[in-house]
């Protein structure tokens, strides 16, 4: 019961307090036996201990969770290793700029209103495990069953990672169901994929289970994974995809022009002679504790000139070497396998996949 639930924590409690300070430290739990929010309140009073952390299943706490969940991950510089599958962590917490549009739900089962309230306290913020090796999460977008799919939010996801957590070693990020799904439609280019690419150290990468089939829509969405995306036809093909990309990046700078703006005008407008904090302040507290040069790399966060900027800087591989995961050894997108395949042998089925999926769509 959670009386013996709550003992057995204070005890553990007790024993990791009188460790030696910054003992490594491992917790497995299995929520539906631990009383939520107890457990993550707990949790957040050994940020400094912690180096590994299971959750089993978070799922049915999700509202409860997800808030101390962050925070917990906001404060907790020593983690290495987090595997938390069955979440449903939202994304809102990683779009720092709120840059990822009012979510589209053709099929009206949730109201604006309802969607608005449901974003707004989700205050974003930078996680302090920068030295996690493992991560195993799945994510949440807003907006209720049906919602559209944009690619802002697969941005903002790969982005946040890749710059966030530069030491990864093992990702995957989960699908738990059909209004789940996460954001990655059809791995296309414009969805910031390629932004993953940054982890130097990256050497597993599972993305979704094969219940959310994602086959590429182009061969050069992808391509760029293996030596065959570098041939000169294979890269004049991505030059050619992301030529008409200058008018959107264009209107995202005028875009961020009137956010800023809007920013400025909220602060001077401020009640009480500029006493207090207001809405935009609260959204962007989390620049006051990180560290310039990294808050330099998010600036474009969830923006396709990310992107952009991102495929500029990749090198085409000689004799073996490249600036894109260097160490990758396994990768699955949209499948089952547990350990997946090279990444050469995960191109030929992604684009097999495609191959089918078109001859299924004529």
């Amino acid at each position: 019961g959670d009386a013996a639930a709550n003992a057995a924590f204070e005890e553990m409690m007790a024993v990791a307090k009188m460790g030696n300070s910054g003992t490594s430290t491992e917790w497995n739990f299995a929520a539906v036996k631990c009383p939520i929010p107890r457990l993550m309140q707990h949790i957040r009073q050994l940020s400094n201990v912690v180096t590994s952390l299971t959750f089993h299943d978070l799922v049915n706490y999700n509202h409860e969770a997800m808030p101390l969940l962050h925070q917990y991950l906001c404060n907790s510089p020593h983690l290495i290793h987090l595997w938390a599958p069955k979440t449903y962590y939202p994304i809102a917490y990683m779009d720092l700029f709120r840059r990822i549009p009012e979510p589209v739900n053709p099929l009206e089962t949730y109201d604006r209103a309802h969607i608005l309230a449901e974003i707004k306290p989700l205050l974003p913020g930078v996680w302090r495990c920068r030295n996690l090796e493992t991560l195993h999460i799945g994510f949440q977008i807003s907006g209720g069953w049906g919602t559209r799919h944009q690619p802002e939010q697969s941005r903002v996801v790969f982005g946040y990672i890749a710059r966030v957590l530069p030491q990864l070693r093992e990702l995957q990020i989960h699908t738990q169901s059909g209004d789940q799904v996460f954001p990655i439609p059809k791995l296309r280019l414009s969805g910031g994929f390629c932004l993953l690419a940054k982890l130097q150290y990256l050497e597993r990468l599972k993305i979704c289970n094969s219940q959310t089939p994602q086959p590429p829509k182009h061969v050069y969405d992808i391509d760029w994974v293996v030596r065959e995306g570098w041939s000169a036809k294979a890269r004049e093909a991505r030059r050619r995809a992301i030529a008409p990309w200058g008018q959107p990046i264009r209107l995202e700078e005028e875009v961020e022009a009137k956010r800023v703006a809007k920013k400025v005008a909220k602060r001077l407008n401020r009640t009480g002679g500029g006493v207090g904090v207001g809405e935009a302040d609260r959204v962007m507290q989390w620049e006051v504790s990180v560290d310039p040069d990294l808050r330099q790399e998010l600036q474009h966060l969830g923006r396709l000139l990310d992107v952009k900027l991102r495929l500029d800087e990749m090198i085409a591989p000689e004799d073996g070497v490249s600036n894109q995961w260097p160490s990758l050894q396994k990768i699955a997108i949209a499948s089952d396998a547990i350990y997946g395949l090279s990444p050469e042998n995960e191109f030929i089925r992604l684009t097999m996949a495609r191959e089918y999926s078109r001859r299924e769509n004529r």
